[in-house]
C-alpha cells in the first residue's frame, strides 16, 4: 500500500460517518469518469500481465492442467 493510500485513509478515518459515505460516492464517481469501462489497469495489474505476455514470448506455458488433481 503506498504511503498516499495510507494517508488518504487515515484523513477518511476522521471524517464523520455521513460525510465517508458522500466521499466514497463521489470517488465511485470519479473512478467511473476515469475509467468507464473498467479496462485499465493497476500498476500491479499491468506488471502481472506485461510478465504473462514476456512468459508466452519465450515459450512459458501454463501448466496443461495434468498436476491438477480434479
Amino acid at each position: 500500500m503506498s504511503n498516499n493510500t495510507k494517508q488518504l485513509i487515515n484523513l477518511y478515518e476522521i471524517l464523520p460517518e455521513t460525510d465517508q459515505k458522500m466521499l466514497l460516492e463521489l470517488t465511485k464517481k470519479l473512478l467511473l469518469a476515469y475509467d468507464p469501462d473498467y479496462t485499465k489497469l493497476l500498476p500491479s495489474e499491468k506488471e502481472d500481465v506485461e510478465g504473462a505476455i514476456l512468459d508466452f514470448k519465450n515459450g512459458v506455458n501454463i501448466d496443461d492442467g495434468s498436476s491438477i488433481d480434479w
